[in-house]
């Protein structure tokens, strides 16, 4: 049966209806924000063979085209690693399976098993959870920010230099512990310069659960998240500075209610025009993405001396 509260269907792509499921939900970890701390829901776990022949019951429905597969941690990292391997190569070797498979490495797990798992995997993902060591403490008392997590994404990243189709993200838990958004941006803009093949960050807002020790915190806000992923792909796509980005942050280390690209061309960009702005200038404007400012660039002899913003509005 799958487990409660922890499997869905997720949409990782247009075409592609993911099945997101915990091998177990029993977790010897204390994570203080996670349900599987909880004593209000039942413990669960598969057997290889039984959630592998779930995944190809769904997919052989026209249900499901992927695989999402993490995990609580039963006895320790590397054993529950060495069953959830086990799901994944039934499904390549006995049912054949060629599909999207984005596996989810345990902290602390050993270097070899993420090697079995890059072999296996279209994706490996690790969560860091929080910007840093203090706050991770705030959160478990068993997981070390730098051994079990940093580490393993050093891991991960050497590895995928070997799997030219293997991408690798990571995942933090917002508001869970009392960090800012400062302190993420400084960390997302750390974990892209170390880490060039990071394929993204994603941000999860925090929620309490019943049962829990952080039942009785509040819920983060939603919005918060939003910033934190716009402020992500302006780094990622667009390749704006941790200087500008700062740009639209308050004084508590939080972003403004305005979308921060508005603020950073606002703040620093407000004067440039057709005439004087670089192709990465002209992508700090609202509206304009690498294809309009390519045809500004093209065009830019025809242009009147007016501000950018005459131009896309």
């Amino acid at each position: 049966m799958l487990l409660q509260r922890v499997s869905k269907y997720d949409i990782c792509n247009k075409n592609c209806k993911i099945l997101k499921i915990l091998y177990t939900n029993i977790c010897k970890f204390d994570c203080k924000y996670c349900v599987n701390t909880s004593k209000y829901f039942r413990k669960e776990k598969f057997t290889p063979l039984k959630l592998s022949k779930l995944f190809i019951r769904l997919y052989n429905l026209g249900l499901v085209k992927g695989l999402f597969l993490s995990s609580g941690i039963c006895k320790d990292p590397d054993t529950t690693t060495e069953e959830m391997l086990e799901v994944v190569k039934l499904l390549r070797e006995k049912y054949g399976f060629k599909g999207y498979i984005h596996f989810k490495i345990l902290p602390g797990v050993a270097k070899d098993l993420i090697k079995r798992a890059a072999e296996l995997s279209n994706r490996l993902s690790i969560n860091l959870e929080t910007p840093s060591e203090s706050y991770l403490a705030e959160l478990s008392s068993v997981k070390d920010f730098k051994i079990d997590l940093l580490r393993r994404l050093r891991y991960i990243s050497k590895i995928a230099e070997k799997f030219p189709n293997l991408s690798y993200t990571t995942q933090f838990i917002v508001g869970a512990s009392h960090e800012n958004d400062l302190e993420l941006l400084k960390r997302m803009y750390w974990l892209y310069s170390k880490f060039p093949k990071l394929r993204r960050c994603y941000f999860s807002a925090f929620e309490p659960i019943r049962g829990t020790p952080l039942e009785k915190k509040p819920a983060e806000r939603k919005s918060r998240v939003v910033q934190l992923y716009r402020a992500d792909f302006l780094i990622r796509v667009y390749k704006f500075k941790f200087q500008e980005l700062s740009a639209a942050i308050d004084e508590n280390g939080f972003f403004l209610e305005k979308d921060p690209k508005l603020v950073v061309y606002e703040t620093l960009y407000k004067d440039l025009t057709p005439e004087n702005a670089s192709f990465q200038e002209l992508l700090r404007i609202p509206g304009i993405g690498p294809k309009t400012a390519r045809k500004l660039i093209v065009n830019r002899g025809d242009l009147k001396q007016k501000k950018l913003i005459d131009y896309i509005s």
